[in-house]
């Protein structure tokens, strides 16, 4: 069994005050991307904090377009960052529609960090446990 060693209190405060000047008066883009389904605009809404994006579960995607939403971080040194939240159409498995996605995909010229959404379920555990 993997385990990592945990930071000291002290280095979990330095870590947090660098990447507190390094956000301060930033902007960030993060995509997300993945299979109908898989739960993209779920995160979204979880990292808001509240229900902004449409959410279904299914071969087919509930998001027809990509929708931006901004999150205002409050840092605890007082400054501000702003992530800006990119929930993309899922992907279905029928050429017309992946080429929808893949079109509204490539309209999003700038991101910071692409998340790709998967589900985790009792299959998924077992074949990571397997590697």
């Amino acid at each position: 069994r993997f385990e990592m060693a945990q930071p000291t209190d002290e280095q979990r405060r330095a870590a947090q005050r660098k990447l507190a000047e390094r956000l301060n008066g930033r902007k960030f883009t993060v995509m997300l991307a993945g299979m109908a389904g898989e739960g993209k605009s779920t995160l979204v809404n979880t990292l808001l904090l509240r229900k902004e994006c449409f959410e279904g579960r299914g071969p087919l995607s509930i998001t027809t377009v990509a929708e931006r939403t901004e999150i205002i971080l409050d840092l605890p040194d007082g400054g501000r960052a702003t992530v800006e939240v990119i929930d993309t159409p899922g992907f279905t498995g029928c050429p017309e529609a992946d080429a929808k996605t893949e079109e509204e995909i490539r309209k999003v010229k700038k991101f910071d960090l692409l998340l790709i959404c998967k589900s985790m379920n009792a299959n998924a555990g077992r074949y990571i446990q397997d590697s």
